[in-house]
């Protein structure tokens, strides 16, 4: 447990450094494709009149949500940050590659664990875009646009729903010659993902994919059925409203569509190290823990590339990333927020992919229910052993230490308002984030988001929130200390 004390700047800062994708730009004729940055800073919000929450900032991230007591981080989709460049001390190096060809230069090779469902094919294939879902996040049609799913239509006899059927396109080819996705093929994924069923209806193993023991969860033993050609129902145990984002979307666990016949023709061993997908790209070519080489597909049934091949190369030193940039040898790399500069002064431009993470600070204990939400029974409220100043007490709504005329919940709330304008979130992502990315004021509420409106918008006002402070009952004492509070 660390403590933060308030003193007099208010300062509450939590900073996360992430990995960043540092880009070529040159005169040169390869063509650039940039990855964007995949890094946020969110710093601080509420959540209405009665706040619960306050995010600090966000850290790179994929799909990925971590729970703790007071921690919580999850996978947002976002528009892409604007940086202030460094200026470039020279121009980029020309690209040692041929025009079309990118060379990628990052971490760790393609995070590909084999080439179905329960040998964890997981979250490079659907990075690369190798493997496609029936899901995928966009900003005009949101976190659930249709992607190899046509129609879909949700159980409407039973409360909560049992299953979703699902029509997917008709017309799409698997990657080398393998034939057309059908039903087939998606009944065999699905079930090949569920450690329940994998080893009768998928591979014959058992499922060691993203999420297993979520995905044995949410399905139980209840099998994906054909219900036509290109259509099934899939049959869940447990109804989750993030059915189609977390377990069928490019923006949740790492299972995807890979060709059955290709499985079944070249046998478990060839399929440990092949991918057979549906994606834009394929993957061409495989080196474990050293290189992956993903190729373009000619008249692709969505979008054929801009490039012909993008190799990605496992280089964990980042000195050595760096030199790859400055000789040309690389044209992408992966650069901590620590070296961004020094990647612009040789000609790099930062972008990223517009995904991001938040790491959200709770305020935990703000629990105000007296009844179960479903059973009503009478719930045992614990978490009011010790008056803290940013626990609302709805139950004992006088204390000893409220102003005169304000209960506890405007107490508590005062407080949170008060964190909330404390933060500097400009400065805050200038000066640990390079300007890479950008506020957040209500958790999972990207301010890029469509819906989103500035009313929400928290200024950065210190005055203010010394006087919120003050007006809640908790002047400074002698030391300059307003009270201390625990961050875990």
């Amino acid at each position: 447990m660390r403590y933060m004390k308030l003193w007099p700047k208010l300062t509450l800062l939590m900073l996360a450094i992430a990995a960043m994708a540092v880009v070529a730009c040159s005169d040169g004729d390869a063509v650039a494709v940039e990855p964007e940055i995949v890094i946020q800073t969110v710093i601080v919000t509420e959540k209405g009149d009665t706040v619960v929450e306050t995010v600090v900032v966000t850290e790179k991230g994929d799909t990925v949500t971590v729970k703790g007591d007071t921690v919580v981080v999850t996978a947002t989709p976002v528009l892409p940050a604007t940086a202030t460049p460094v200026p470039a001390d020279k121009p980029a190096p020309p690209s040692k590659s041929a025009s079309g060809q990118l060379v990628w230069s990052t971490i760790a090779d393609s995070g590909i664990g084999s080439g179905f469902n329960a040998g964890n094919l997981c979250c490079g294939a659907k990075m690369m875009s190798v493997v496609e879902t029936l899901f995928k996040p966009t900003h005009a049609g949101g976190p659930a646009t249709p992607l190899l799913a046509k129609t879909w239509e949700l159980d409407s006899t039973n409360s909560p729903p049992k299953y979703v059927d699902v029509t997917i396109e008709s017309g799409i080819m698997f990657h080398g010659g393998y034939g057309e996705l059908t039903a087939d093929d998606l009944v065999w994924n699905i079930n090949d993902t569920n450690p329940n069923l994998s080893e009768t209806l998928g591979t014959g193993n058992i499922s060691i994919t993203d999420g297993s023991g979520t995905w044995a969860g949410f399905l139980g033993a209840n099998a994906t059925e054909k219900t036509g050609d290109y259509s099934v129902r899939i049959n869940w145990e447990s109804f989750d409203p993030r059915w189609d984002t977390w377990f069928f979307g490019q923006d949740g666990l790492g299972a995807g569509i890979v060709s059955k016949n290709a499985y079944d023709t070249e046998g478990e061993e060839w399929n440990q190290d092949q991918l057979i997908g549906t994606g834009p790209f394929e993957m061409t070519s495989w080196q474990r823990g050293d290189r992956a080489v993903f190729t373009a597909v000619d008249n692709h049934w969505r979008q054929t590339p801009e490039v012909t091949s993008i190799t990605r190369i496992a280089v964990p030193d980042e000195t050595v990333r760096l030199a790859q940039l400055a000789t040309g040898d690389a044209d992408i790399a992966d650069v901590s927020i620590s070296n961004v500069s020094e990647a612009q002064r040789i000609g790099m431009t930062a972008k990223g992919s517009g995904a991001a993470r938040m790491v959200t600070m709770m305020f935990a204990g703000n629990l105000w229910e007296t009844n179960h939400p479903t059973t009503g029974e009478e719930l045992d409220i614990v978490t009011y052993t010790h008056d803290l100043p940013w626990l609302g007490n709805p139950h004992k709504p006088a204390d000893s230490n409220n102003p005169a005329g304000m209960d506890d919940m405007e107490q508590a709330r005062l407080v949170r308002q008060a964190l909330a304008m404390s933060i500097d979130r400009d400065l805050i992502n200038e000066a640990a984030l390079s300007g890479l990315g950008w506020p957040v004021y209500i958790p999972y509420f990207d301010i890029n988001n469509p819906n989103w409106d500035d009313k929400w918008k928290i200024e950065y006002d210190p005055d203010g929130a010394e006087a919120l402070l003050d007006q809640a009952g908790f002047p400074r004492d002698s030391a300059g200390k307003r009270f201390s509070m625990p961050m875990f």
